[in-house]
């Protein structure tokens, strides 16, 4: 399993895309802070759920997940003694660990510079530190749910356009469900509880259909 992961790591970091995505997020950044807002607004804005977001992590699935099932190479894996859920895993970790600079780069970056332009806009104390820890803590586990919602359509469909369709029209219903307070706690604590249930079920199904599905 270590091996496997140090393999994905370094797959992961001669990928183009990758490193594609990354540089254009900096840029989103860069353009969401050239604006009137100071930086607690924009620190606000940009770490909580887009679904602009959902649809960079599904870009990422595509260029990280199905470009294997295209190339042949999740297949040529099976023949190892390694098992293809020891595979799929150690892919999802990669893969989890991958999106998570994309996610928040945009919202570092336009923080910093708003800050920079307009001033943070708030008088830092305990309180305001609590509130944005909670949220960006809350922002991360949500992109870790729109990364398992990603792997599922990836490892159910395995096609680069359909898993791109299906995955951003699945994150948007998720996100709506969400919207409209079905599964989501009201305390901070009860919140990360329902997303790590929810990540913990879609991984399991997902890990489910790559172990028993035939990749030939």
């Amino acid at each position: 399993m270590k091996n496997l992961i140090k393999a994905e790591f370094f797959r992961l970091s001669k990928s183009q895309s990758f490193w594609l995505l990354l540089i254009l997020a900096l840029v989103l950044g860069i353009s969401y802070g050239i604006s009137s807002l100071t930086g607690y607004e924009i620190c606000i804005v940009k770490l909580s759920p887009e679904l602009f977001t959902a649809i960079w992590i599904c870009l990422f699935a595509v260029s990280f997940i199905c470009c294997e099932f295209h190339d042949r190479t999740f297949g040529r894996s099976i023949f190892s003694i390694t098992t293809r859920q020891k595979i799929f895993l150690a892919k999802a970790l990669v893969f989890f660990t991958g999106a998570l600079p994309i996610m928040l780069l945009p919202a570092i970056v336009s923080t910093i510079i708003a800050t920079t332009r307009n001033g943070f806009g708030q008088v830092w104390n305990a309180m305001l530190v609590s509130v944005i820890i909670q949220r960006l803590i809350s922002y991360i586990f949500w992109g870790f749910f729109m990364d398992s919602c990603a792997l599922l359509m990836a490892a159910l469909i395995r096609d680069r356009v359909g898993t791109f369709g299906a995955g951003v029209v699945f994150m948007y219903v998720m996100m709506s469900l969400e919207a409209d307070g079905i599964g989501v706690g009201n305390s901070f604590g009860s919140i990360l509880v329902v997303y790590l249930i929810k990540i913990v079920i879609i991984m399991a199904i997902a890990t489910l259909i790559f172990v028993k599905r035939d990749l030939k």
